[in-house]
């Protein structure tokens, strides 16, 4: 049986300099109970000051109010400072965000106003175990497959190498009470789903499973621990100011250090880190596949004269005016200006109401003398046209869909023939950071 007061004694030794002050997240469960037991028993020898924080989601109703009163007598018994806070999930949960993620942004929002030198929470092997099987369904990679780190800012994670059986022997030998979340028994969260259904199944399998996680997610933390400090001097070795990177030296290295580069190079210059699209684009965009790749929050990653760069769009507008004239008015101005082949169309060939506005994600542009159709972010995309003004370009469209793309011409349907009589001109007008 493991002696989980040393475990936690030496993980506070390992992860923690000489820690001042330590907050537990509580919620009443056996793991933050185990785990303020323990602390309680050793903040006097490891000389910190213990406290604790109870988060009520607002989501169980009397159930919530139980499992808060229970932390209340708990810490009253012994005799550790106890804050309460509330929050309501159900209506401050975001726009397509799942009830599970808006309870742990809301939750840690909380923890990050705790005056604390450390937030420990109670996370365990088993939990580990769980997210590693999360993450490998969604296919994060191995940062996703190494669970739940140690320490990370001022989270630690002190139990993170006891299972739950271990810590329910720790509670049962200290005679120690707990409360029970129902919404842990119910399959309508994916942690839940894992936990009740596949772990129990991959135990029959292996029944030391957690114990053998633990070994291999230290196994993985290594590994990326090694690949990260390599990512880092290629960082480093790629750097060029203002805020470039060298393309050669991305290119000669291994992909599974030029996509962590490029992973912290766009966190920092966005505070985002890229998905694994973005991050395929991008290391496509190095094979000189594309100039340039739409990433997020109007930001842009462009190769230019050997550089990787990411910036935020600029502030450009188009205007655009059209202007109606006969077929011979046009043949004669285009021996002037070749540029109007590509901006004009039939008028007469134009169905219903004719429109200036921007690309859907449904458009799609036959080019005249092509003889295919293709959605016009391809096109766009083929036609090199800066990522930048993508979705700004102006399009024209009436009720049989596109007719013109700024930059791509005019569609088949609507081209100039023998039987034009009428000419519909486009007048693009673009201003940047509010001039001409």
């Amino acid at each position: 049986m493991k002696n989980i007061k040393e475990i936690v004694k030496k993980a506070i030794l390992r992860l923690c300099n000489n820690p001042k002050s330590i907050c537990v997240a509580l919620s009443g469960g056996a793991d933050s109970v185990c785990l303020l037991h323990i602390l309680n028993s050793l903040s006097d020898s490891l000389g910190f000051k213990l406290s604790a924080i109870h988060v009520n989601h607002n989501i169980r109703g009397d159930e919530a109010k139980r499992d808060a009163d229970f932390c209340v007598e708990l810490c009253k018994r012994l005799n550790v400072p106890l804050k309460v806070a509330a929050v309501s999930v159900l209506t401050e949960a975001e726009k397509g965000e799942s009830i599970e993620l808006a309870a742990r942004r809301l939750r840690y929002k909380v923890f990050e106003e705790i005056d604390a030198q450390y937030i420990a929470t109670a996370h365990n092997a088993d939990d580990s175990l769980e997210t590693f099987l999360i993450n490998f369904c969604r296919g994060t990679g191995l940062k996703g497959l190494t669970g739940i780190p140690d320490i990370r800012g001022k989270f630690i994670r002190l139990l993170n190498e006891c299972s739950k059986s271990d810590i329910l022997n720790y509670i049962k030998n200290n005679n120690l009470e707990y409360v029970t979340d129902s919404t842990n028994l119910s399959n309508d969260y994916t942690r839940n789903k894992i936990r009740n259904n596949v772990i129990p199944l991959l135990k029959e399998i292996s029944p030391e499973l957690t114990n053998v996680s633990v070994r291999n997610l230290n196994l993985l933390k290594n590994d990326n621990d090694f690949l990260n400090e390599q990512a880092n001097k290629l960082l480093k070795a790629s750097f060029k100011e203002p805020n470039f990177l060298k393309i050669e030296p991305l290119v000669i290295a291994h992909s599974a250090l030029t996509s962590r580069v490029l992973s912290s190079y766009v966190y920092e210059v966005t505070k985002r880190y890229p998905d694994n699209l973005h991050l395929n684009l991008m290391l496509d965009m190095l094979n000189k596949k594309s100039a340039s790749v739409e990433l997020f929050g109007g930001f842009y990653a462009r190769i230019k004269k050997g550089y990787f760069c990411v910036h935020k769009d600029e502030n450009i507008n188009f205007t655009v005016e059209t202007d109606v004239i006969s077929k011979e008015k046009f043949t004669e101005e285009c021996k002037i200006n070749k540029l109007l082949l590509k901006n004009a169309i039939d008028y007469d060939k134009i169905v219903g109401e004719l429109i200036i506005r921007t690309r859907n994600p449904e458009d799609r542009l036959s080019p005249v003398g092509r003889g295919l159709s293709k959605p016009l972010r391809k096109l766009q995309s083929e036609a090199n046209i800066n990522v930048n003004l993508r979705g700004k370009a102006p399009v024209a469209a009436d009720n049989n869909g596109i007719v013109w793309s700024y930059m791509l011409g005019t569609d088949e349907k609507v081209k100039i023939d023998a039987t034009t009589k009428k000419v519909l001109v486009f007048k693009v007008y673009k201003t940047r950071n509010g001039g001409q």
